[in-house]
C-alpha cells in the first residue's frame, strides 16, 4: 500500500500531466502558482485528493490558508 505522500505525489503528476506539465522532484521546493498550471488544475487535484484520501484539509481547517509551496501542499495532506 502506498503511503499518503506518495498518493498525493502521485495524483500532483497526473493532474499536472493533463495540462501537459511533467512533475519533477525539485517542484516541491517551489511556489505553487509558479509551476505552470492554473488554480482549476488545483481544485480537480483537491476533489480527487478528496475522494481517494476521503479528506480535505483545506475544508478541515480553514486556518491552513492556500499553500505558497508545492510541498506545503503535500504536507497539507500528509499532517
Amino acid at each position: 500500500m502506498m503511503d499518503v505522500r506518495a498518493q498525493v505525489i502521485e495524483e500532483i503528476r497526473e493532474a499536472f500531466a493533463l495540462e501537459g506539465v511533467t512533475y519533477e522532484e525539485e517542484m516541491l521546493g517551489k511556489n505553487v502558482m509558479q509551476l505552470g498550471v492554473d488554480s482549476l488544475t488545483y481544485a480537480v487535484l483537491v476533489a480527487r485528493l478528496q475522494l481517494k484520501l476521503d479528506r480535505d484539509p483545506f475544508t478541515e481547517n480553514p486556518n491552513l490558508g492556500y499553500p505558497d509551496l508545492l510541498d506545503d501542499f503535500v504536507n497539507a495532506y500528509v499532517n
